[in-house]
């Protein structure tokens, strides 16, 4: 059994293609979990989807993680795709809930500024947002964070730039694994900065400690937990300020408090049966794969 994800676009697709048929005429299927339509990892996505061309076709079984993932897939490919969601991130035990503070803290991590971050344009749209909230008698801070080691440093020194009343930005080491969940369980909010993308494993994050996303039109975000995602759109600061507005309605958004401590405890258990779905689903396709192939 060959498992295919992500992470191939430094081979060629006929490289790809090549160990794909040499599993196959070995007697190993080949499964292909499609994450990712458009490339974070590029700007120009013309290699992935020759990529895709080769790879969708040539497999055994596609899976991917969303219906309307699953839906272009059949538009695009006229394949069929299985949809098992992404587990949690988080291992069992106590997540962060985040501490109470006054007003309204939201965040956007730019992390190393990969090639799908549109960092420029998503920090200006957050700084007018914020200003226009405040304006208006809101008590909003924006955080922006960015990792100390980044693939443009000369658009992190336009960041430095870039910073207004209420929007606050830290460049900082990578953070770990925990001090990640803690950053973000202290936010109210948190804006994805794609330009463009599929899925997010930050989105996974973020429900997991209840925090809700305000995030692209584009991709197929919205389809991983709608009702955890608010869209916007890159420089229109009034539809990310209206976004604001809407992802901090409900009670349990409020960092440190009872209603979010509840939300994180209840996702925790579903995320529990839902881990043990996820691996039943993976290892039901094996076995309903290799008995096929082995009658063959």
């Amino acid at each position: 059994m060959l498992h295919l994800h992500f992470g191939a676009e430094s081979y060629t697709p006929d490289h790809v293609l090549a160990a794909v048929r040499a599993a196959q005429q070995a007697g190993k299927p080949v499964v292909y979990t499609v994450h990712d339509l458009e490339n974070p990892q590029l700007t120009d996505q013309s290699a992935h989807v020759r990529m895709l061309d080769a790879i969708i076709p040539a497999v055994d079984v596609l899976v991917t993680l969303t219906p309307s993932a699953r839906d272009e897939i059949a538009e695009r490919w006229g394949r069929e795709a299985v949809v098992i969601a992404h587990p949690t991130l988080l291992e069992t035990g106590a997540a962060a809930t985040g501490r109470p503070r006054h007003g309204r803290r939201i965040g956007v991590h730019l992390r190393d500024l990969r090639p799908n971050i549109d960092a420029v344009g998503v920090v200006t749209t957050l700084v007018r947002a914020v200003a226009e909230l405040r304006a208006a008698g809101g008590d909003v801070v924006g955080i922006v964070r960015l990792n100390e080691s980044v693939r443009d440093e000369d658009t992190a020194r336009i960041l430095e730039h870039l910073a207004g009343d209420g929007v606050e930005i830290v460049r900082a080491a990578r953070l770990s694994d925990d001090d990640l969940a803690a950053a973000l369980a202290d936010l109210d909010a948190c804006v994805l900065p794609y330009a463009h993308g599929t899925h997010s494993g930050w989105l996974e994050l973020c429900y997991d400690l209840a925090v809700p996303v305000i995030g692209p039109r584009g991709g197929h975000f919205r389809d991983q937990h709608p009702s955890d995602y608010t869209r916007y759109d890159i420089g229109d600061p009034l539809s990310l300020a209206a976004a604001i507005e809407h992802a901090t309605l409900p009670a349990w958004s409020a960092p440190g408090s009872t209603a979010r401590a509840a939300e994180v405890a209840a996702r925790a258990l579903d995320r529990a049966v839902q881990r043990i779905e996820v691996r039943a689903a993976h290892t039901d396709l094996y076995r309903e794969l290799t008995t096929h192939r082995s009658a063959a």
